[in-house]
């Protein structure tokens, strides 16, 4: 698997995503792309921004995407109940 990207892929990367923060305002971006060329996948991972914000934002990306199956489906169950924090107090 290949890892690193060609100098002109960077660039090219590097730009647009720079275009994008000053845009957009953003305070950090990840970037992740995987690509399959000449029987070989190319996998890439770029941050740009403040290390913090950058690992904030993984973690919140991971928590989104690989939440525990187990969870979702509580989830799905307790849709249109109120939450603990929601509920009236026993009396």
């Amino acid at each position: 698997m290949k890892e690193k990207m060609s100098p002109e892929t960077a660039t090219k990367f590097r730009n647009i995503i720079a275009a994008f923060i000053e845009e957009t305002g953003a305070d950090g971006v990840i970037v992740g792309l995987t690509r399959h060329r000449k029987n070989e996948t190319e996998t890439y991972v770029v941050p740009y921004g403040n290390i913090h914000c950058i690992r904030g934002l993984a973690e919140h990306v991971y928590d989104k995407l690989c939440e525990d199956p187990e969870e979702e489906d509580e989830d799905e169950t307790d849709k249109g109940k109120p939450n603990d924090s929601e509920s009236e107090p026993d009396e």
